[in-house]
C-alpha cells in the first residue's frame, strides 16, 4: 500500500509540473548566450575564411591558436606546418619541435606529428580536439564535429 501511495503522489506532482511548464511558457524560452563587445551574429554566420585559407606565419591569431594547443601538449614546443582557417574552423596538421627546433617526440614511437581543430564561436577561437603522436583522430572530425570536408581534405594535400 506505501508503494502505490508513493506512486500516486509522483504521478500527481508529474502532472502538475507538467501543468506549469505549460502554463508559464518555459517549454518555448529560448536561451541566448551574450556576445562579446563589438561582435554579431552576423559574424558568426558569415566568416570571413570563404575557403581554406592558411593564417599567415607571425599572425596574432596563428600565435593565439598555438598557445592553446601548447598549453595542451607542452610548454616550449613550436610548431610547423600547416594552420588552414575555412568558415568557423581552423585545422592544423604539421609536427611538433622543440626550441633547437628538432623533431618532438610525442609517442612512444617516436613521431612528431600533430593535429589541432578549432572552432570560432561568439567567445572567440576555442581549441575543440587536439592529438599528438598518433594523429588518426582528424579521420572522425569531419562526422564527429561537422568539420568541411574541404578544409581536412585540402590540408592533407602536400603535408605528411
Amino acid at each position: 500500500m506505501d508503494q502505490a501511495w508513493i506512486g500516486a503522489v509522483k504521478l500527481v506532482m508529474g502532472i502538475l509540473m507538467a501543468g506549469c511548464v505549460i502554463a508559464t511558457g518555459e517549454q518555448d524560452k529560448t536561451v541566448t548566450p551574450p556576445l562579446p563587445a563589438g561582435v554579431t551574429w552576423e559574424d558568426l554566420y558569415h566568416p570571413p575564411y570563404k575557403v581554406p585559407t592558411e593564417l599567415p606565419a607571425g599572425s596574432e591569431l596563428r600565435k593565439q591558436m598555438f598557445d592553446s594547443l601548447r598549453s595542451k601538449l607542452r610548454p616550449g614546443l613550436r610548431f610547423e606546418g600547416k594552420l588552414r582557417a575555412f568558415k568557423n574552423w581552423a585545422f592544423f596538421k604539421g609536427k611538433c619541435v622543440d626550441a633547437k627546433g628538432e623533431p618532438a617526440r610525442m609517442s612512444v614511437d617516436g613521431s612528431s606529428a600533430a593535429i589541432g581543430l578549432w572552432l570560432r564561436t561568439s567567445t572567440g577561437w576555442n581549441l575543440v580536439d587536439y592529438s599528438a603522436g598518433d594523429i588518426r583522430a582528424k579521420d572522425r572530425w569531419a562526422a564527429q564535429f561537422n568539420v568541411p570536408a574541404e578544409l581536412l581534405i585540402e590540408l592533407d594535400k602536400g603535408v605528411p
